[in-house]
């Protein structure tokens, strides 16, 4: 696009926006490269202005999400580490008491999850659940994002005791996403619901390890995993259905014996086999071995 001599910042950073906008729309992807190279050029022209300080705002957070979409394609580090570039400089120019605040901070604090979950990085993973704190604690308990931003707040507890923290992380975690799950079913989100209760079970059970023996824990995680299918069905998920009662089973086949697990690991089997090729290799790569079977709104930018 020719930008004309002597046109003012702002109406040609409003047009590489809507230009990103129409890209995106053509290609079905928010991360293409025209995509990026337009709000690329927006932030450029932008300027620093306070008359422009808006349009700022908007190129930075949508080249954010446009750098994060990029890499859920291309897998590459870098994308995410510009993304968070963004989200911050985004992030220092909204007031404290921005209403648009905290879904900006979730969004970085997405960011940061996937970087902490491709690096194994404990200060990554300090750094997501510090910023999803913050996010939580600026969202009202009216907002109907209030149990997804539960849910990925939960995700970086796990991850953050993954990369070397405590077993506090897991008890603050298993709290958490329990809250998600109620909020979220209390808000009709079945697959938010779903997908609290899938992973609240699986810190439960992290819980539990430690101790090498059959614990509360462990039937609370079997309990939690069957609240997530029951969920999952609602919302018509089989694979999360499927992934929940196969979790199950495993739990039930430690606790209760092999013929106890067994209905869990058939209607596991069912729901993969209904997930189909929907599902493409996230199916495959999660579904359970033939043998044992036998054995028993990204919320918008401004």
């Amino acid at each position: 696009m020719a930008e004309r001599a002597g046109e003012a910042p702002g109406v040609v950073c409003r047009a590489w926006l809507e230009l990103a906008a129409a890209r995106a729309v053509v290609v079905g992807d928010e991360g293409a490269e025209e995509v990026v190279s337009a709000l690329t050029d927006a932030l450029r022209t932008a300027g620093t202005g306070a008359n422009t300080g808006e349009l700022r705002l908007r190129a930075l957070w949508r080249l954010a999400q446009a750098r994060t979409a990029r890499w859920t394609r291309t897998a590459e580090p870098a994308e995410l580490d510009a993304a968070d570039a963004c989200f911050a400089q985004a992030q220092a120019q909204l007031g404290t008491d921005d209403p648009r605040r905290p879904e900006l901070l979730a969004a970085r604090g997405g960011a940061l999850l996937s970087r902490a979950g491709h690096s194994g990085d404990v200060d990554v993973a300090t750094d997501a659940v510090r910023v999803l704190r913050a996010a939580l604690a600026q969202t009202p308990e009216s907002d109907p994002w209030l149990p997804a931003r539960r849910l990925l707040f939960g995700r970086a507890l796990v991850r953050h005791h993954r990369a070397g923290g405590s077993l506090t992380d897991l008890h603050e975690a298993e709290w958490i996403l329990a809250r998600a799950a109620g909020g979220a079913r209390t808000g009709q989100d079945a697959r938010t619901e779903a997908l609290a209760w899938l992973e609240r079970g699986d810190a439960l059970l992290a819980l539990a390890r430690p101790r090498n023996t059959t614990t509360a824990y462990e039937d609370r995680a079997a309990e939690s995993y069957r609240r997530a299918a029951t969920a999952a069905e609602a919302a018509g998920d089989p694979l999360v259905r499927a992934r929940a009662l196969h979790r199950r089973g495993t739990v039930l086949e430690r606790t209760a014996g092999p013929a106890s697990a067994l209905d869990a690991y058939r209607a596991a089997w069912a729901n993969w086999q209904a997930a189909g090729d929907d599902q493409g290799l996230q199916a495959r790569a999660i579904a359970p071995s033939p043998r044992s079977l036998r054995g028993s709104r990204a919320p918008a930018g401004p």
